[in-house]
């Protein structure tokens, strides 16, 4: 099976984001290690891969503990989304 489109009534769709957060589980706590967000615009194609924006805890080699690569990379991943609602009001 797969998804359909549905026909909107509606001439005023507006964009929006699909994000996906994975984690790994670590005492019980779901901890992330990577994150992407794409914007998809209706009656546009789907964005390519290369429009994906992804964040890798591993990126943050400068940071030790991966507790705090994690953190730093889900708040840059946060601080992005917020720019991108920001650019769309």
């Amino acid at each position: 099976d797969r998804i359909t489109k549905i026909k909107s009534s509606s001439a005023l769709r507006k964009s929006f984001l699909v994000a996906d957060i994975e984690t790994n589980l670590i005492e019980d706590k779901h901890v992330p290690y990577a994150a992407g967000v794409m914007e998809v615009e209706p009656g546009k194609d789907l964005p390519s891969i290369d429009e994906i924006t992804w964040w890798y805890s591993e990126d943050l080699f400068n940071v030790e503990s991966f507790a705090e690569r994690s953190k730093n990379m889900l708040n840059s991943f946060l601080r992005y989304i917020e720019f991108l609602v920001r650019k769309n009001k």
